[in-house]
């Protein structure tokens, strides 16, 4: 009961930090927490089914960071190259397991557990990120408009 708990916890993070990037990101931050919070939503649906073979984990991540590589480089975001490369870390976790023919040990799940939170921590960060130079730009944007109304009165 716990252990569920926690995913569900975890899972409603992770959806939680992509929303938040959406919703202060441009264009990249949206299609980026749309692929991802896509790509997690298929995920967690498949384990939930009982469709956890190494397999379709090692292709569904290998596509969440594929599409991952022309937001990093068409948009020259910082944070897209982050979560691109999380996610190719993801990929190699898999595929180390997958040709070793390795059962999933403590070891795995808690450096993919590190992994997801750390993309999860690069969403908040884009997003607040976002909102701070919002705000910037309404302060400067503000500012000017005053140092123009004072200058009409003039």
């Amino acid at each position: 009961m716990l252990w569920i708990l926690i995913f569900a916890a975890q899972f409603l993070l992770m959806i939680g930090a992509a929303a938040f990037a959406f919703a202060m990101g441009g264009s990249a931050e949206r299609q980026g927490a749309l692929w991802w919070g896509l790509n997690y939503v298929v995920t967690t649906i498949l384990v939930a089914m009982g469709w956890n073979s190494p397999t379709l984990q090692l292709v569904v991540d290998g596509i969440c960071a594929t599409g991952f590589l022309p937001l990093a480089v068409l948009y020259v975001s910082w944070w897209a190259g982050a979560i691109a490369l999380l996610s190719a870390s993801v990929f190699s976790l898999e595929a180390l397991y997958l040709l070793q023919d390795q059962k999933v040990d403590m070891f795995y799940m808690q450096v993919n557990n590190i992994i997801t939170i750390g993309t999860g921590l690069v969403f908040l960060a884009c997003g607040f990120a976002n909102l701070f130079a919002r705000r910037r730009r309404a302060k400067a944007s503000r500012a000017q408009a005053g140092l123009q109304f004072a200058a009409a009165g003039a």
